[in-house]
């Protein structure tokens, strides 16, 4: 299935019109009809009836208008994964934690926990008491200490990039 059919489908849809849709896309209108002709026959359905001058979905192409958005979705989603590993900007990090700090999620948890997307967040930032937005409870420091393999701390130490051990503790 051609993701770019799928887009002139979702775009006429949105856009009410061949030619209104073929703005938006920057295609010609016969090339935009063709590929909604083509969407058409593979599918073997008609998405669209057309009333006046106005396109109208048809009861199936409202459906299929659904799973093409989320589709499209997926697939904007997948583009931008790959871009993001192309870039080196993600990857695999293996990390061990107690349970309470595996819930820590960083800097983002504040626009999570906006969003309902999260239930709870632990941050570094400090939320104002009179920020209704969250309930929020202090919780008191508590020592931590890293671990690592002995050969990435000595690689570290090396590369000057970790402070030396402290004394009396074993790295």
């Amino acid at each position: 299935m051609d993701l770019r059919r799928l887009r002139t489908f979702v775009a006429v849809a949105d856009n009410g019109s061949v030619s209104n849709a073929a703005k938006v896309l920057h295609i010609t209108q016969p090339a935009l009809s063709r590929q909604i002709r083509d969407l058409q026959e593979e599918l073997g359905l008609r998405l669209f009836d057309r009333v006046g001058r106005q396109l109208v979905l048809t009861s199936e192409g409202e459906q299929l208008l659904i799973d093409c958005r989320g589709l499209l979705g997926h697939a904007s989603a997948l583009r931008d994964r790959a871009h993001s590993l192309g870039r080196g900007d993600a990857g695999v990090l293996k990390v061990a934690a107690s349970p309470v700090q595996i819930e820590a999620v960083g800097p983002e948890a504040m626009a999570l926990l906006e969003r309902g997307e999260i239930h709870l967040g632990m941050v570094l930032q400090r939320i104002h008491p009179d920020d209704r937005r969250f309930g929020n409870y202090p919780v008191p420091p508590v020592e931590l200490l890293a671990a690592v393999h002995p050969v990435l701390l000595a690689r570290a130490w090396e590369e000057n990039r970790a402070p030396h051990p402290v004394p009396g503790r074993r790295g």
